[in-house]
């Protein structure tokens, strides 16, 4: 666990000090290019600001790689250098490019960063030429991102000629990559300029080659799984290798242990005849103890019969002993007694003059006790009556004594009970407080944050107009008899993914412009639906949500892919968008929902169900919202449930391609 948290203090410490080198070193960059300025290398000049604006660039800050991208122009046109030059005019219209589809622009501000790179992106294709770098990988990308500002901005016919150039090259080149780029281009170039033949044209070269690039995959993917099957065979031989190992190895183990048995047998033998021979040396040692211990007990008799006389002799002579010794006791005891009656006496006669003296001794302190008789009992009866309060005081106090330890036990118990109830009463505020964090995030869950707001200070939800409302449906074609195919676990798990999946979509992109716009109102079956500018009201929500729509359409397709990889059952989508008016809010007292209403509402379903598999359909009104920041294909006016003939439209999503690792390098395709 130590060593985890050294490990991670070291990896924070050295980002730290990677990310202080690297601004060091901007700096640095920073002060080299002023100083060569100063100094009139503008050779040097111009490769320092290539560098700092490549270096901005590739961090997003698009203004200042711009700025940098531009000194770098002029510092190489000073020097005549035309080959950075071109380079970092070929930067700045990618940075100016980059900036107009960040999102982070007004619709104003946008078109004029398109222009402004239209126009780098020209000259950049010009001072190529010059330099005889035409057809080079930045060429191509300035003539096809110059060609799709173009289309972005409206100049259809302008935008033709560069993506036919870049066709040409890739044509001659056989790039796949460019040709379905510009082919695409072109064919809604045409589209716009309602030239059907060479719409048609064009569009044939796109699919011819987008069916290649299929079959490509198709192939490369066969080759990997066969690669796989390869390295699975070798695999197995080399598992089926190392497993006869193992049994040869299993065999001369055997072997060995056949060889240890045996030589064990042999030791076995060889130990049983040594404890053999032991057992007989064992019997003639116990034969010599049994003859040693016969041979002792013979010398032990004989030595008792010899003390059994010395014992005779000892015993008579003692007797006589202890017989001259008795009477000498005898002698002293008389003696000891004659004595003992002398002091006897004596003791008597000292007794009798002790007994006369006491006998006076006490006939005068009968007379004295007499005299003190009289005033002991008057002291008596005082102390009585003292006694008698003392043993009252005493009572009352120990009376008090117990009154005060009952009180105290009792005062105790209701602190306890008190201090109990107390704990009980912050545990059940703690479970209370619980209670309202879940519910207030179910509440949050089910309705929006200022809907919510609104239902808890108020009771109840004023229903709101909006004027401007962009509504979405989503819907899985031929959901019912793909579901026949499936357990109903695996319908509701697939549902649930494909939802969740939509939700982290919506999540994503509110995360990305950094504000709610898109409220999901609710799923029905297998279908989905979501709006923007409800209940929060703004002027961005037709393109927020078609934005949104073509990311779940994206990610269908991907999931369709994988589906048919594994050989599963799979889901295509239908999404219909349409923008209008409508009346939110909330319906019902229990299980209320919030929801929105209005004729809008039912335009936004017929666009979904006269929708087609993988397009985002859209009305006219949303249509004439967004109608400068997408491709579409217009359907003209088809018939709708119930609303007649209504025009709608395919949006074909944004054109953008992010330059490629190797655009930097120069080398030619």
């Amino acid at each position: 666990m130590v060593k985890t948290h050294i490990y991670l203090f070291l990896l924070v410490i050295l980002t730290q000090v990677e990310t202080f080198g690297q601004s060091f070193a901007i700096d640095e960059e920073i002060d080299k290019t002023e100083l060569s300025v100063a100094n009139g290398n503008f050779l040097s000049a111009a490769k320092s600001s290539f560098e700092i604006g490549k270096y901005y660039k590739n961090r997003k800050q698009f203004h200042e790689a711009i700025l940098y991208f531009s000194n770098s122009i002029t510092n190489a046109t000073k020097s005549n250098e035309i080959t950075i030059e071109s380079r970092a005019t070929y930067q700045k219209g990618l940075s100016e490019k980059l900036l107009a589809e960040s999102g982070k622009l007004s619709m104003t501000e946008e078109q004029d960063q398109y222009k402004a790179c239209i126009e780098s992106f020209k000259r950049a294709h010009v001072l190529f030429s010059k330099n005889k770098r035409s057809g080079t990988r930045e060429d191509l990308n300035a003539l096809l991102y110059g060609g799709e500002a173009l289309f972005i901005v409206g100049n259809y016919e302008e935008s033709v000629g560069p993506l036919k150039t870049v066709l040409r090259y890739a044509q001659k080149n056989r790039d796949s990559g460019y040709i379905l780029k510009s082919s695409d281009l072109l064919a809604k170039n045409y589209q716009q300029l309602n030239d059907g033949l060479n719409r048609e044209y064009y569009q044939s070269i796109y699919d011819s080659y987008f069916e290649l690039n299929m079959s490509k995959d198709s192939l490369i993917r066969a080759k990997n799984q066969l690669r796989v099957s390869s390295d699975s065979l070798a695999r197995s031989h080399q598992k089926l290798k190392v497993s006869k190992d193992s049994i040869e190895r299993i065999r001369r183990s055997l072997e060995i242990t056949e060889q240890s048995l045996n030589q064990s047998k042999d030791s076995l033998m060889r130990s049983q005849e040594s404890l053999r021979r032991s057992e007989a040396s064992l019997r003639n040692s116990q034969q010599s103890l049994q003859i040693s211990k016969d041979s002792l007990m013979r010398s032990l008799q004989e030595i008792a019969v010899l003390d059994s006389a010395n014992m005779e002799q000892r015993t008579a002579l003692e007797i006589r002993q202890a017989e001259i010794i008795k009477k000498q006791n005898e002698i002293i005891q008389q003696q000891t007694q004659i004595s003992e009656k002398e002091q006897e006496i004596k003791r008597k006669v000292e007794d009798i003059n002790k007994k006369n003296e006491e006998i006076e001794h006490k006939e005068k302190t009968i007379d004295s006790i007499k005299g003190t008789l009289s005033e002991t009992s008057e002291n008596l009866k005082i102390m009585m009556g003292v006694v008698a309060a003392v043993g009252l005081l005493l009572l009352l106090a120990m009376l008090a004594y117990q009154f005060k330890r009952r009180t105290n036990k009792k005062l105790e118990e209701n602190n306890r009970k008190i201090l109990q109830q107390k704990e009980l009463l912050e545990k059940r505020q703690k479970e209370l407080s619980d209670e309202k964090s879940k519910t207030e995030a179910l509440l949050l869950n089910i309705l929006p944050a200022p809907v919510a707001e609104e239902l808890r200070n108020n009771k109840k939800v004023t229903p709101r107009y909006y004027k401007k409302v962009t509504i979405m449906f989503t819907d899985f074609k031929g959901f019912t008899t793909i579901a026949e195919t499936m357990s109903p676990g695996e319908v509701v798990k697939e549902l649930d993914a494909c939802f969740m999946a939509f939700d982290q979509i919506i999540d994503n992109y509110e995360e990305k412009v950094g504000r709610k716009c898109i409220e999901k109102i609710k799923t029905i079956g297998d279908g989905y639906m979501c709006a923007g500018g409800v209940p929060i009201a703004n002027e961005s929500n037709p393109l927020d949500v078609v934005r949104v729509g073509l990311a779940m359409n994206e990610y269908m397709e991907k999931r369709k892919m994988e589906k048919i990889t594994r050989n599963e059952p799979f889901f295509e989508i239908r999404i219909g968008v349409n923008t209008g008016s409508v009346v939110a809010g909330v319906v019902g007292k229990r299980k209320f929902a919030y929801d929105i209403w209005g004729d809008a509402v039912n335009l936004a379903s017929r666009m979904e169900s006269s929708g087609e598999v993988g397009r985002v359909n859209i009305s006219g009104e949303t249509y004439r919202y967004i109608k400068d920041k997408y491709f579409f294909t217009h359907r003209g006016k088809i018939q709708a449930k119930n609303k007649g003939e209504i025009d709608m439209y395919f949006v074909d999503g944004r054109v953008k391609y992010a330059p490629k690792p190797s655009d930097d390098v120069e080398a030619k395709s």
